[in-house]
């Protein structure tokens, strides 16, 4: 017993120092950076990459850092309210691509489809670029309009359409009656509030 008490007391302590040498290193790579390198850095951005590197460096796809404005982000999609042009978009090679539009939203009345490729908003280019600042160019205040020029498979030239922004609201739950089975049929497209 008293062997194994001493065994767990010097695991938990070698524990405890190795973590302290390595907050230790942290302190000295931090003092370093913000007094010899060549500007003057933002602690701010410093810790918050730190955070965020510590968390990628455990590999779960799932386990991410949320700053202040990625926190807003999270709270508008789960109270399903937001103002844009009305697309659920994902990023493939590089590219935004429309996955659906949302139910009588401006993008689904202006004839965005599933599957069209945004290639600029506001005649920029948005290959290749931050999925979130493309999603703020989007975005914008409601009654102000975006240019969106997408690119449509078997159409040769691209489609610029001008949408105006509105609120949108996205239903998390959809549901229907399958009637020759008597059944009902619920399709949850989202978590929120």
């Amino acid at each position: 017993m008293g062997l194994f008490i001493g065994i767990n007391a010097s695991i938990i302590a070698g524990t405890k120092e190795s973590a302290h040498r390595y907050l230790d290193y942290f302190h000295q790579v931090f003092q370093l950076v913000t007094t010899e390198y060549v500007d003057k850095p933002d602690n701010k951005t410093l810790f918050y990459g730190a955070i965020r590197g510590m968390l990628a460096s455990l590999g779960d796809p799932y386990t991410r850092f949320l700053d202040e404005d990625a926190s807003a982000e999270l709270e508008e999609m789960t109270t399903g309210k937001f103002v844009g042009i009305g697309v659920e978009v994902t990023v493939r090679d590089g590219e935004i691509v429309v996955v659906t539009p949302i139910e009588n939203s401006p993008a689904m009345k202006e004839g965005i489809e599933a599957g069209d490729t945004i290639t600029r908003v506001n005649d920029e280019p948005v290959r290749d670029r931050e999925f979130s600042d493309v999603i703020k160019k989007i975005k914008g205040l409601p009654g102000t309009k975006v240019n969106i020029t997408i690119r449509r498979e078997n159409i040769d030239e691209e489609i610029t359409y001008t949408i105006e922004r509105a609120p949108i609201k996205i239903d998390s739950v959809e549901y229907a009656v399958i009637s020759e089975h008597n059944a009902g049929y619920l399709k949850i497209k989202s978590f929120g509030a």
